[in-house]
């Protein structure tokens, strides 16, 4: 890519200088490898030269040993073994030691010391030619190369010649003075003259010329060689020698001399020829090379101005090219077919530009005018669009504001003494309403997937909890249909994964509520199996299938389009947006999958997904304080539905003594003094009437029953008469804590002292810099029976964190000043790996329900998180899951526990004492100043009622007692923003304090939201209002 954006950034005259240049480089880079080739050439005859210089001194030096050698001479002969040879030490010690051997043998008179001096400067010389031959001339012609070797040749032939010569002078000396024959000398002779013979017949035969040949010819048909060739014949012999005078010994010897004479004039001839052939052959290179150079340099100018002729040829038309095609008005300029001549492309190019100039100006004008026609259709879908947020706007508002007093009055309900069934009604209206809300908040959360601004945040989920909480929200509806509900759990799930919870049960919720929905007879069940496992991460596949319409084959993948379902006929039908299944399938996608779909039409669906989810804790932790002491019997009829509720108890740890088929079995076991525990799995709801006068005889006796109803058995009220009850196929920790309570009921005083020293052992942090806040987290700590330690910042926490080793868990606010919850926790962490201290349970308490800021609260080494404003049962089973403390009972459930442990229990239904602080509460709908007028009640919080903002301002103006002002913001008369705008502009008037005013919105769109704070307002609480959450924010702002 980066090279494509270079090549097209590239003007046209630099591509065309360029498109010249290399070509002309390439010539270059060639002719520049040829000089190169003429240069070593050249330098290879200069070395020619030198070899011949040195094979002719170093010879003339051999040959004339009888005197000694100057320094000069040995000067020559070093500087031309330099230029042969180069640094090589070897040869330069040979000339040394035949420059010694010169001086030597001119010194000595003995014969015997002259012949052996001779012989070593003749050894020197025979290593020295041996070198000679070896030498490299690199690149030289082969005619040169071929008289270089010739002239080596007739060099050895002189060799040879000059020692045969020398040693028969040798010999005859030695022979006139000891009258001595020395065989020795005589058989070196004879070799000498074998290899005179030899080396004579190589250089004819490979290396000399007609010339030569000539030459030599003359030599051998001179008198001289053949006296020569006489007399060597005749001294071989000592009878021959002790024949011949003096007279003939010197003819003899002059004989021989002549020969050597002969034959060294004929080496200078022959040397003199060659190196004239080779100065030759340096001009004719020298000359080669001139005009290589000047032809290439001619053609390279030649080439260059052509080229640049060229280029600026074409560079000026295409300017001219480009002015016209950057002119708006081109019809002011000339025309480009006067001005860019020729026939040749680029004039055919300018034509063509020209004519389609013209065609876009036309164009242009064309599309000047569907441009303002889009710039209308986008205002009208802008238009739509706002008119569609407006839409889903009020649409959640006026669902919220009813909603908010069904969830407000079933939350304040649940607060008050109910009985166990009455308990379960309201459980149910909360559950309904939360999940009416879920589905609001679908159209939302689609808007935020839409935009990609929804994100899934991974944490510790128990997800058999998950599975089983959902099926107990759509268990009404399907009860109500008449319908089968089953949830099926794989014995190896692992007890905690890391996934996002939230998301999850959204989907699944959406996969359940469909299946009830589209399912008229039949069943609906909830699956969750797992694949395979390592000792990090598992497979789990979760399913939803039911027996209802099915869907075609078609229509499967429309489905999970937006606003879609199968056909017209279901939504008018079964109702609903058609959002769940574009929504779910976005959510999946997110967390790493994808749904898949099997369905047969008028047979059934299910949808199912697999996720690859990591591990965090793979069975349940059996703490020894939730051991269940007493035996557990199973009375039921049916061996399937026993073996499951056996094998939910079997994964908490919890083992099951017998199992029974019917009462009447149960006499053996009256007379025991540890009563089991009865787990009763009712398969027909005909028999209760008879079962309840069963249970009470069996309380009676010591027994304590759980009732593990079936889904579909009538809803009789057992009262007293049992200990615990469980729907089927609720189960999980519904029916753990039901055996447990069943199990505490059978533990006298003693246990429950033990019991509450459990607690008062573990000690809690609270962090905390709010006061409100600290007194708050206080309350709900000491009610579920801890005693606990404040600090009010990251910094104090760690102080007291060091000094201390009695805390069991830790509640860390997260923004706090001085140092803020996430640093001290990384600190907290640092410490006990540096001291080895056991890991204490972090626990975040975060106003902030943003994914970013949650996962942040994991990163830093938090085990979990509460988000504010915070429910009292669930910070209590938190703090009991993490500190390993037995959850209390509640009132319903423990009326045999002593009155000083239930005690705190019963306060939190009560009104906390009266504050000082005084609201206005701005509301139109009665139900919401209903639940609202009872939040602030319990709370202890005096307050007045204004039914629109109007009203308010007037009370605002005519009272200046009020602390805070409850706004809601959709009100008839004068709507809150207006009437917020109008209370502040008092305030500025009259110089008064600002007063603290929180909105109570339906609404939770952004801009609604922003709009809230533009008119003044300090804080926002969304509809349904939920007490925590109202009463976190008063007491913030106060």
């Amino acid at each position: 890519m980066a090279r494509d954006k270079l090549a097209r950034s590239i003007s046209v005259r630099h591509k065309l200088f360029v498109l010249v240049a290399l070509p002309l480089l390439l010539l270059l880079g060639l002719v520049s490898w040829q000089v190169h080739l003429l240069s070593a050439q050249m330098q290879s005859l200069e070395k020619s030269k030198s070899f011949l210089a040195l094979l002719e001194t170093s010879g003339q030096f051999y040959r004339s040993s009888n005197k000694q050698i100057n320094s000069s001479e040995i000067d020559r002969l070093t500087e031309l073994s330099s230029q042969v040879f180069g640094a090589d030490q070897e040869v330069r010690d040979l000339i040394e030691e035949i420059a010694s051997s010169s001086t030597n043998t001119a010194e000595t008179t003995d014969v015997y010391d002259i012949l052996d001096e001779q012989d070593w400067q003749a050894d020197l010389y025979k290593q020295l030619l041996t070198k000679l031959e070896r030498v490299s001339l690199g690149n030289l012609k082969p005619e040169v190369m071929q008289h270089l070797s010739a002239l080596l040749q007739l060099e050895w032939l002189l060799f040879w010649s000059s020692e045969e010569t020398r040693l028969s002078k040798g010999m005859i000396d030695v022979w006139l003075q000891y009258q001595d024959f020395d065989s020795d000398i005589q058989e070196q002779v004879l070799a000498l003259a074998q290899n005179q013979q030899l080396y004579l017949e190589r250089f004819v035969a490979l290396n000399a010329d007609e010339t030569q040949v000539s030459l030599m010819l003359d030599v051998f048909s001179n008198d001289v060689f053949s006296q020569s060739q006489s007399f060597r014949q005749s001294f071989s012999y000592q009878s021959a020698l002790n024949s011949m005078t003096v007279l003939q010994l010197d003819r003899g010897i002059y004989a021989l001399s002549s020969r050597l004479m002969l034959l060294q004039n004929v080496g200078e001839a022959i040397e003199h020829q060659l190196i004239a052939e080779v100065d030759a052959a340096i001009v004719r290179a020298e000359q080669q090379r001139i005009l290589f150079l000047s032809i290439v340099s001619i053609l390279t100018i030649l080439v260059m101005v052509l080229a640049i002729k060229l280029a600026q040829r074409l560079t000026n038309n295409l300017k001219h090219v480009l002015d016209f095609l950057g002119h708006s008005d081109s019809s002011s300029l000339p025309s480009l077919s006067q001005t860019v001549k020729g026939n040749d492309e680029l004039s055919q190019f300018a034509v063509e530009v020209e004519r389609l100039t013209i065609e876009r100006q036309q164009a242009q004008e064309r599309l000047t005018t569907a441009k303002e026609d889009a710039e209308r259709a986008k205002d009208d879908a802008i238009l739509a669009s706002k008119a569609k947020s407006s839409f889903l706007a009020n649409m959640s508002h006026e669902i919220r504001t009813p909603l908010n007093g069904v969830i407000g009055i079933a939350e304040v309900l649940s607060d008050t003494e109910l009985s166990a069934n009455q308990k379960d009604y309201v459980d149910t209206i909360e559950t309904s309403s939360h999940l009416l809300l879920s589905l609001i908040n679908d159209i939302l959360d689609f808007s935020k997937i839409e935009s990609g601004m929804l994100l899934v945040s991974p944490h510790s989920t128990c997800v058999r909890e998950s599975m089983y909480d959902i099926a107990s929200i759509v268990a009404p509806k399907a009860k109500e249909k008449g319908i089968d509900l089953k949830v099926s759990i794989g014995s190896d799930t692992p007890f905690r994964v890391l996934v996002d919870d939230h998301r999850l049960r959204q989907v699944l919720m959406n996969f359940m509520s469909n299946a009830v929905k589209f399912t008229s007879e039949g069943e609906v069940a909830l699956s969750l199996s797992s694949h395979y496992q390592s000792s990090e991460t598992v497979a789990l596949t979760f399913a939803v299938q039911d027996s209802g319409i099915g869907i075609d084959e078609q229509q499967q993948k429309k489905i999970f389009e937006p606003f879609s379902q199968e056909d017209d006929s279901t939504t008018r039908q079964f109702g609903g947006t058609g959002l769940g299944l574009a929504i779910s399938t976005q959510l999946v996608g997110l967390m790493g999958s994808k749904i898949e779909l099997k369905s047969v039409k008028g047979e059934g669906s299910c949808f199912y997904f697999t996720l690859e989810l990591p591990i965090d804790i793979r069975h349940y932790p059996i703490k020894k304080e939730e051991q269940i002491a007493s035996p557990i019997v199973l009375i039921c009829d049916d061996d399937d539905v026993s073996k499951v509720v056996s094998e939910e108890l079997k994964f908490y740890g919890v083992s099951v003594q017998d199992s029974l088929t019917c009462f009447g079995e149960l006499e053996s076991l009256v007379k025991q003094d540890n009563k089991p525990i009865l787990v009763m799995i009712e398969s027909d709801s005909a028999v209760e009437p008879l079962n309840k006068t069963r249970f009470a005889d069996l309380q009676n006796n010591g027994f304590s029953v759980c009732v593990v109803r079936g889904f579909n058995s009538g809803s009789a009220d057992f009262g007293d008469s049992i200990s615990a009850l469980v729907t089927q196929p609720l189960l999980g920790q519904r029916l753990l804590k039901a055996v447990q309570s069943c199990d505490q009921k059978q533990d006298d005083n003693a246990s429950f002292s033990d019991s509450l020293h459990s607690l008062r052992s573990a000690k809690i942090l609270i962090v905390e810099d709010n006061k409100i806040n600290q007194k708050i987290a206080g309350l709900h700590v000491g009610k579920a029976g801890f005693e606990f330690d404040i600090a009010s910042n990251g910094q104090e926490a760690l102080d007291m964190y060091t000094d201390s080793q009695t805390y069991g868990l830790i509640l860390m606010d997260c923004m706090m000043p001085v140092m803020d919850g996430f640093h001290a926790t990384q600190a907290i962490r640092a410490l006990e790996q540096s001291t080895g201290r056991r890991r204490i349970p972090i626990i975040a308490l975060t106003a902030s329900v943003v994914d970013d800021d949650i996962q942040r609260c994991f990163d830093v080494g938090m085990d979990d998180y509460v988000a504010k404003p915070f429910k009292a049962t669930v910070l209590r089973e938190k703090l009991h899951s993490m500190v390993h403390v037995p959850t209390p009972v509640n009132s319903t459930q423990a009326h045999d526990t002593p009155s000083h442990l239930t005690q705190p229990l019963v306060e939190s239904t009560e009104t906390l004492p009266s504050k000082a602080e005084r609201i206005l509460l701005v509301e139109d709908n009665r139900v919401n100043q209903k639940v609202a007028s009872l939040f602030l009640t319990k709370a202890g919080y005096q307050f007045d009622i204004a039914d629109n903002g109007q009203i308010a301002v007037d009370k605002f103006q005519s009272t200046d007692g009020y602390d805070l002002i409850l706004m809601d913001c959709m009100m008839p008369v004068k709507d809150g923003f207006a009437a917020t705008r109008e209370i502040r502009q008092i305030e500025t008037e009259q110089g008064r304090i600002k007063i603290p005013i929180i909105a109570l919105t339906a609404s939770v769109v952004d801009d609604d939201i922003q709009r809230c704070y533009d008119s003044g307002m300090d804080a926002y609480v969304a509809k349904p209002v939920k007490k925590e959450k109202l009463l976190h924010e008063i007491a913030s702002v106060i």
